[in-house]
């Protein structure tokens, strides 16, 4: 008898909170956003080049520990999350 394929089958995938995904939704939404000076009918906005990941990861982790918000995502838990809102 041949085992069953146990692939993708574990449970340990890190879930974070709907309270945490919303606090980096509205740190994303109070980030400027710029329209773009190549097109004046573009409705799509840049964030400022001004705007760094890392520096917006550590002021949402700050938030995460002020608002007593755990466990504090990874680094790249944030980019990937941070790409998808963009």
């Amino acid at each position: 008898m041949m085992p069953t394929d146990q692939m993708g089958e574990h449970k340990n995938h890190s879930h974070m909170t709907k309270k945490i995904k919303k606090s980096l939704c509205k740190l994303i939404d109070r980030i400027p956003k710029h329209k773009s000076h190549y097109k004046d009918n573009s409705k799509v906005k840049y964030l400022s080049p001004a705007v760094h990941k890392i520096g917006a990861y550590e002021l949402w982790t700050e938030e995460c520990k002020t608002n007593e918000l755990s466990p504090v995502p990874s680094y790249e838990w944030f980019l990937v999350f941070w790409k998808k809102k963009l």
